[in-house]
């Protein structure tokens, strides 16, 4: 599909000055409203017992360290002398490095444990708003991207436990808005390029045949078959570029981006396939480019667009992923350091990493199938307990489900279909990118669909199911509509609505809002840990399966 929204409006104009704020304002205020009670769950909660002490002892002694069995009580006295010895670990340290942070600055207590994975989550609200203000020039669009952001509970129970995940999905949407950026400012110049070049390349050719024909002439003239010699090519482009396409070498918003991707890799290893799935997508906006212009297509997308964009891209990601093991590099005591060498302990610890990840097969009771994910089938429970106090009941529950805003996501489910007939039947680069968010994130989980993984993995989709859900309501809402191309016969064109959308179409809108608010509200005593009657926690457990402890959705 064609660029859209070619008129975009320009700094200082209202709009743009909205596509800033409107993001901007409601993360702030996200914010605000998860760091509300932070602490108060005294315990550490799910996995927080892994990350917040391994991040604890990154500040005290600059590496993982090995902490004695059933250690969460004693850690929580704060009363222990952090040991020496270091710990085999499966995740990279930048997550953990955030998370110590915290605890550097507010203390060894739950708010410190859990003040950076709710200031991440609050950005990464900011950053969704802004990849849809990128994408559709749209703010009151872009400013809803992040209130729905904010009405997720997985994004909620996310930015309120001390896990690693919400880290990772910060770096990944900070990555995908520089490769949304790197694609608005290189495409047009990629495509200026290309009709220089191919009007230069015809040039060329219109000059060759004059001359070839002016040299017959003049060779007939004198009876002989000897050519004369002609001026040679004119072209400012070398013979490299005119055989092959442009190419551009420094991309600077692609640079930009494979750090981001390299942080998020630093913080898990699923960032590495947000690396390949988006250096993928970028090569293919390479081929989209050049195969109406470029006789040799293929080898041009390859030879001038693929190779400097895999070196904008890939080298730097890989060497901010190096940078990030400096505490493990500098500190002799940290686990797996031999007499062996450095770089040849450090392969090996990366090759234990990956048969510990490809190993991981043990039962959990929340584990959950991929396929199930974008439904929010089976959430993950955090964390439960029987807590005193006056509820209204003779016996009140503590508990945090991370549990994706059910109209939401099934909305999404609908969206993301889609996205798939908009990327792939009207050739939209917008749904493009946005599958290409669905490929990165959710994808590659279904080839380990038998390996101990949770339904809240499903943070990093959490931002693309949401451009997919603006996708669907933009066209509901009137913000733009899908038209043919009067000039390409079969070609579509997303584009700002001229015209006044149905009233049909703006209500079923404003009621699926309503219906997403309304889920919030219900749901956010059991993202947030609020004490409540254990019927009222029973009300929220939909689809229950009664086979299980405690009443959850399988």
């Amino acid at each position: 599909m064609g660029n859209a929204f070619q008129t975009r409006p320009e700094r200082g104009d209202r709009e743009y000055l909205w596509g800033w704020l409107g993001p901007l304002v409601v993360s702030i205020l996200v914010f605000l409203t998860r760091v509300v009670r932070l602490d108060a769950i005294k315990t550490l909660v799910f996995d927080e017992t892994y990350y917040v002490k391994d991040a604890y002892g990154l500040i005290k002694r600059g590496y993982e360290v090995q902490w004695p069995k059933d250690y969460d009580s004693t850690f929580l006295t704060g009363s222990f002398k952090t040991p020496l010895e270091g710990a085999f670990v499966v995740h990279p340290t930048v997550g953990k490095w955030l998370i110590g942070l915290g605890i550097k600055l507010f203390g060894n207590q739950p708010f410190g444990w859990r003040i950076a994975v709710c200031i991440a989550g609050a950005v990464a609200v900011y950053l969704v708003g802004r990849i849809v203000w990128e994408l559709f020039g749209n703010a009151r669009m872009a400013t809803l991207a992040s209130v729905l952001m904010g009405l997720d509970g997985v994004q909620i129970t996310l930015s309120r436990t001390a896990i690693l995940d919400i880290i990772l999905e910060m770096f990944i949407l900070l990555g995908v808005l520089c490769v949304v950026r790197d694609q608005l400012s290189y495409r047009p110049r990629l495509i200026a390029a290309l009709a220089s070049v191919d009007a230069t390349r015809r040039t060329e050719q219109l000059r060759q045949r004059f001359r070839r024909a002016k040299n017959a002439t003049a060779a007939n003239s004198r009876g002989s078959s000897r050519p004369s010699t002609g001026s040679g090519s004119t072209s400012v482009f070398s013979n490299f570029s005119l055989a092959w396409g442009p190419s551009c070498w420094w991309r600077p918003w692609l640079f930009a981006a494979g750090i981001a991707f390299g942080l998020a890799m630093s913080v898990k290893w699923s960032g590495l396939y947000v690396l390949a799935v988006f250096g993928i997508f970028v090569f293919l906006r390479e081929l989209s480019a050049r195969w109406s212009t470029e006789p040799r297509w293929i080898g041009s997308s390859v030879l001038t667009g693929g190779i400097p964009a895999f070196v904008n891209l890939v080298p730097i990601a890989f060497l901010t992923y190096v940078a990030s093991w400096i505490g493990w590099f500098t500190h002799s005591q940290a686990w797996g350091h031999t007499n062996r060498g450095l770089v040849a302990d450090w392969l090996d610890y990366h090759r234990q990493i990956f048969v510990f990840h490809t190993n991981l097969d043990a039962t959990h009771p929340y584990m959950a199938n991929p396929w199930g994910w974008l439904l929010q089938l089976r959430p993950t429970s955090f964390y439960y307990q029987e807590v005193p106090g006056d509820c209204g009941s003779s016996r009140c529950i503590a508990a945090v489900n991370s549990l994706g805003n059910p109209i939401l996501w099934w909305v999404g489910f609908v969206a993301f279909f889609l996205i798939i007939i908009a990327a792939f039947g009207f050739l939209d680069w917008r749904a493009g990118l946005i599958f290409t968010g669905y490929m990165a994130t959710w994808l590659p989980w279904l080839v380990y669909s038998n390996r101990t993984i949770f339904t809240f993995y499903t943070v990093v989709i959490s931002p693309f199911m949401i451009m997919a859900v603006i996708y669907l309501l933009g066209l509901l809402m009137g913000a733009w509509r899908i038209t043919k191309d009067k000039n390409w016969t079969g070609r579509y064109n997303l584009v700002p609505a001229l015209s006044q959308v149905s009233r049909g179409e703006f209500i079923t809108a404003l009621m699926i809002l309503v219906f997403i608010f309304s889920a919030a509200v219900f749901f956010f005593p059991i993202w947030t840990g609020m004490p409540m009657p254990e019927d009222h926690y029973g009300w929220r457990m939909w689809l229950n399966n009664p086979n299980t402890k405690w009443a959850y959705w399988i």
